[in-house]
């Protein structure tokens, strides 16, 4: 099917199409000349969604690409709703792929498609430091094993979150991180043990 375009709800000016892209639309300057418009580049955000930058009211203003999209070609959101990825991958903003839905719903969908982020703790926060430090990971191996973001790893090693860990930890912590390490080996050794979930 063709790509359609239909105007932004929340900002004049702009279009959203129907695979997900966005644009300013051909407008004419102050001085009478004629401004094409042209396809924005979406930026990725900490947690892995895609937004875009719009003028609204003389001022920038960050909006995420897929609420564009179902507002665009589904109608408004209605309150309280979220807006689902049907197949599970947040940067796929094809309007079939997106719908309006319950909190229920979008937790059942990320427990079904595997995307539901995992929560770090204190010591794996330690431990992904310190592997990254000795350089035996990349970010994005590290985000693959910890079943994280790229992004939040790299939020974690630059100091952005989890602040108050800086620097190598307590004796507490180190012995949870030698401890969880431990287990994790077990576990890769042992035939049919793991994550049963």
């Amino acid at each position: 099917m063709a790509e359609r375009w239909r105007k932004v709800r929340r900002a004049a000016g702009y279009k959203v199409s129907s695979e997900g892209r966005v644009r300013s639309v051909d407008r004419v300057l102050a001085d009478g000349r004629r401004a094409g418009g042209k396809v924005l580049k979406p930026a990725l955000t900490h947690n892995g969604y895609l937004k875009v930058v719009l003028r609204q009211n003389g001022r920038s203003v960050n909006m995420p690409v897929h609420q564009l999209v179902v507002e665009a070609f589904h109608g408004p959101i209605p309150e309280g709703m979220e807006v689902r990825h049907l197949n599970g991958n947040r940067r796929d903003n094809r309007v079939e792929n997106l719908r309006a839905g319950t909190k229920a719903e979008n937790t059942l969908d990320s427990l079904m498609h595997g995307t539901k982020a995992k929560k770090l703790t204190s010591a794996l926060v330690l431990e992904i430091r310190e592997r990254y430090a000795d350089r035996s990971l990349t970010q994005r191996a590290l985000a693959e094993q910890y079943g994280v973001s790229r992004e939040t790893v790299g939020l974690v090693l630059r100091g952005k979150t989890w602040r108050h860990l800086e620097g190598a930890g307590t004796g507490q912590q180190k012995e949870e991180v030698g401890q969880q390490r431990q287990h994790r080996a077990q576990e890769a050794a042992t035939p049919g043990t793991g994550d049963q979930r």
